[in-house]
């Protein structure tokens, strides 16, 4: 009787040839089969329901091998194999930066580059943090990172009040809240200790009359 055995597919699409082994000899077999596949959990489950023969690492069948479910065929002939190895450069390489097109609001059509970017994930809060300074007024600033805007309890942005045109889809003006953060600049004047303002002045002051200073010049 000739076994079926389930055939491994790699990066190419190409199929493997298992490789089996006694210490003295080695060989790379083109096994027959009528199912293929590229991922370990298909080929054990596949197993595991009598398809077929898998070819796998011992490791990740142990618990099945333990338990009966799995039983380990020819293992006179298994192959070690060379370690694994992880190489790394020598030197730090600078990463490209996060490029893309606008699709509504501002930068519709528009190419932007936020530089290097990474999605962090502080507890249950998703961050996006940029390279290149860029207010948020275009959603795929954040849809390139796989947010879905739509499914978003809340979402923060760091826009004065470009990302209006670019948020409409997801927002309507009165779910928009603006929030006075510290920064170099503010809305509410009140805010600013000027120093060589005039006073009175609007709307720093409640007036209602002003009296204009007119002088004329020779």
């Amino acid at each position: 009787m000739r076994p079926s055995c389930i055939r491994m597919r790699i990066g190419d699409n190409s199929l493997y040839r298992w490789a089996l082994g006694n210490g003295r000899q080695t060989l790379e077999l083109d096994v027959p089969g009528s199912m293929s596949a590229n991922e370990s959990d298909t080929f054990v489950d596949a197993a595991l329901n009598g398809v077929g023969l898998a070819y796998c690492l011992e490791r990740r069948v142990a618990d099945e091998i333990a338990a009966g479910r799995l039983e380990v065929v020819l293992p006179k002939w298994a192959v070690a194999g060379p370690p694994m190895v992880m190489y790394y450069p020598s030197r730090r390489q600078t990463l490209p930066g996060l490029q893309g097109v606008g699709r509504r609001g501002q930068l519709a059509g528009c190419s932007f580059n936020l530089g290097p970017s990474v999605l962090l994930r502080v507890g249950g809060v998703q961050v996006v943090v940029i390279t290149n300074r860029h207010q948020c007024h275009e959603p795929m600033f954040l849809e390139m990172f796989g947010i879905d805007i739509a499914a978003a309890r809340t979402v923060v942005v760091k826009s004065r009040g470009h990302f209006r045109a670019a948020f409409d889809e997801f927002f309507a003006p009165e779910q928009i809240f603006s929030v006075d953060a510290p920064g170099l600049t503010s809305p509410v004047l009140s805010r600013f200790d000027f120093r060589r303002l005039p006073r009175p002045v609007v709307p720093l002051d409640a007036m209602t009359e002003w009296t204009p200073h007119i002088r004329l010049l020779s």
